[in-house]
C-alpha cells in the first residue's frame, strides 16, 4: 500500500530537525544496516543501498531498495521503493506499479506495530517481507504465515482482523462508520448482531466509540448460544 496516513493537522516540512531525537534514533536503526545511507533532497528524506536481510548474526541475502521518509513521520509511514528488477513489479509478488512494495495494509500495521520507532519498522514489516521475496524465489510461492489479498479484498481482511468482527463488507462498512464518528447515539443498530436486530432494552450505544465497541462485543457474546455471559472485549 502506497499511502502515507497522513494526520488531519501534520504538515508538511523537515521533521528531522524540528525532532532530533527521532532523527537520532532513525540514525542508530541504519547502523545495524551499514550499506544503507541517508540522504536529504530538499524536503525529502530517505535511505537508500542494500539492506541486508539476517537470521540472527547470518547474512541470508540483500536487496536494493530506497525508503522514503514522509513529511510527516512518524505519524506518516515510510514507503519502501525497490531497486533493480530482482523483483518483479506485479501484485502476486506484492510489488505496486510505482515499485513501491506492499509490505501491509497501512492502518493494520499503525493497530497493531508495538511501536513507532524505526527500527521495528526495518526489523519486522520491512524484513519479513524480503524474507518472503527470498522464500517465493525458491519455491514459487509465499510461506505457510500467510499474505493478505490483493486490492479492497485484503483491506476487508485486515480490517475485520484488527476489530474481530465479521469480513462481510456491510456490517464491516458499518463497524468502521461508528469507530469514524465523533459521537454515537444510543438508537443506533449493534453492527455485529445478525441482521442488524436492534439492541435489547437498555443496552444502548452510549455517547463513546468506547460505549459503542463494548456494547456490540457484550451483545456478540450473548448472542453466539442465545445466553448471556460476562463476556466483554473493547475493540481498541
Amino acid at each position: 500500500m502506497r499511502r502515507h496516513n497522513h494526520g488531519p493537522r501534520d504538515k508538511p516540512r523537515r521533521w528531522w530537525a524540528t525532532k532530533p531525537d527521532i532523527y537520532d534514533e532513525v540514525q542508530r536503526a541504519l547502523a545495524a544496516q551499514p550499506f544503507l545511507r541517508l540522504q536529504e533532497r530538499g524536503d525529502h528524506l530517505l535511505a537508500k543501498g542494500r539492506f541486508v536481510v539476517r537470521d540472527k548474526d547470518v547474512d541470508l541475502d540483500s536487496f536494493t531498495l530506497r525508503i522514503h521518509f514522509p513529511p510527516n513521520y512518524p505519524s506518516g509511514l515510510p514507503v519502501v521503493e525497490l531497486t533493480g528488477d530482482r523483483i518483479p513489479t506485479s501484485p502476486d509478488r506484492h510489488v505496486n506499479t510505482d515499485r513501491s512494495a506492499c509490505l501491509y495494509v497501512p492502518e493494520e500495521w499503525l493497530a497493531r506495530r508495538p511501536n513507532d520507532r524505526f527500527e521495528t519498522f526495518l526489523n519486522i514489516p520491512v524484513r519479513n517481507f524480503l524474507l518472503g521475496q527470498l522464500y517465493y524465489e525458491k519455491y514459487k510461492t509465499f510461506p505457510p504465515t500467510g499474505e493478505r489479498a490483493h486490492y479492497g479484498a485484503g483491506l476487508v481482511e485486515a480490517y475485520a482482523d484488527v476489530l474481530s468482527v465479521s469480513d462481510k463488507v456491510r456490517p464491516l462498512y458499518y463497524w468502521l462508520r461508528i469507530l469514524s464518528s465523533p459521537s454515537t447515539k444510543g438508537h443506533w443498530l449493534c453492527p455485529v448482531w445478525k441482521d442488524y436486530q436492534a439492541l435489547l432494552p437498555g443496552r444502548g450505544f452510549g455517547k463513546t466509540r468506547s460505549d459503542a465497541s463494548l456494547a456490540c462485543q457484550t451483545h456478540e457474546a450473548t448472542n453466539r448460544d442465545g445466553t448471556h455471559k460476562n463476556e466483554t472485549r473493547e475493540v481498541s
